[in-house]
């Protein structure tokens, strides 16, 4: 028995995937059902359609080529994609991929927490019973249940996202990436445009509701529809692979160290994990991670740290370099699985 702990994006991927190869799974969710009522911006390029080759274009809520680059209030620059990047509609992106599993495959067991793992005996305990499993597979997000059971950590940092979606009376075009470290010191907040309405989110460690609530008093609000808040986990494992166990997605550190975007690369690591487990290969899992995911987070590092400054900004603008996000965005890069 496949075991999957977590039903968020990387754990349905995967499980996808392991049904379309006739494998037999079990998931197991700490939630009562598939799919988060409100959650942060999910951006992502076309690759994601070339991924999950059954995906609905309803679930795309709008697409735009065009992001704003603002230093403490003051708009540097506008960059210009060939590309376009789509903003979906998370709750439906999950409920889709967990709709087009094949459920001969697939079972779910949900509502139901994992405490242990006794890989002497290949035994998974829940709150509820112990299971026999012949592979795990950590999905956790967050929570990264192996890297925090076993200190698989090189380095590990949290962040605390908020986001609001309301009508504004100070409106802007298109998406726009805000950095100022009075509100945020080590990343960023955005606006984007969404047919009247506005997605308004901040970003750091340490971040609290009354540093948001300053943040948004600039857009003047006249109607929220809902907030929302989740932390993130960045971080670097020293393996992502423990025994006959792999960890996948955002729980192995799988983000892009700039926006801190998960969806792509949990649906990449999730695919690799399906093949090296399809063709009994596991232990080649992590070297096949590495390969691809090396040059996407070398570059987002360094992203990560020169698009905070002003001048690296300026640089840009002086030089037209305006399709650098191209180089820059894992999502837009050529990787090859």
């Amino acid at each position: 028995m496949i075991i999957i702990i977590g039903a968020g994006i990387s754990g349905l991927s995967l499980s996808y995937f392991l049904s379309s190869f006739g494998i037999k799974n079990l998931v197991i969710e700490v939630k009562k059902d598939v799919g988060i009522k409100h959650r942060s911006t999910c951006l992502v390029s076309s690759k994601i359609f070339r991924l999950l080759k059954f995906l609905d274009r309803n679930i795309i809520l709008k697409n735009y080529r065009v992001a704003n680059f603002w230093y403490e209030n003051k708009k540097i620059f506008s960059v210009k994609s060939k590309k376009e990047m789509f903003l979906l509609d998370y709750l439906q992106l999950e409920k889709e991929i967990f709709n087009n599993i094949d459920k001969t495959f697939s079972n779910f067991l949900f509502g139901e927490t994992v405490l242990d793992v006794d890989f002497d005996k290949n035994i998974l305990i829940t709150n509820k019973r112990e299971i026999k499993f012949e592979y795990i597979i950590d999905a956790t997000g967050t929570f990264s249940f192996l890297a925090n059971k076993f200190n698989l950590f090189k380095f590990k940092k949290i962040f605390n996202s908020f986001e609001i979606l309301a009508i504004t009376k100070k409106k802007f075009e298109d998406i726009n990436i805000f950095f100022d470290k009075k509100i945020s010191k080590t990343k960023f907040g955005w606006y984007i445009d969404l047919n009247g309405k506005s997605l308004i989110g901040l970003i750091d460690q340490k971040l609290d509701f009354q540093k948001f609530s300053n943040f948004i008093k600039k857009f003047k609000i006249v109607k929220t529809y809902y907030s929302y808040s989740h932390p993130i986990l960045y971080c670097e494992l020293k393996k992502l692979q423990l025994k006959n166990s792999l960890i996948i997605g955002e729980a192995a550190g799988l983000i892009k160290p700039f926006s801190l975007g998960g969806i792509t690369y949990g649906i990449i690591s999730s695919y690799i994990a399906a093949k090296t487990i399809k063709n009994n290969e596991i232990e080649k899992y992590e070297n096949k991670i590495r390969k691809i995911f090396l040059k996407p987070i070398i570059l987002g590092k360094f992203a990560d740290k020169v698009l905070k400054y002003k001048v690296f900004l300026q640089t840009i603008y002086f030089l037209k370099l305006n399709n650098l996000s191209n180089f820059l965005d894992p999502d837009f890069m050529n990787i090859n699985i």
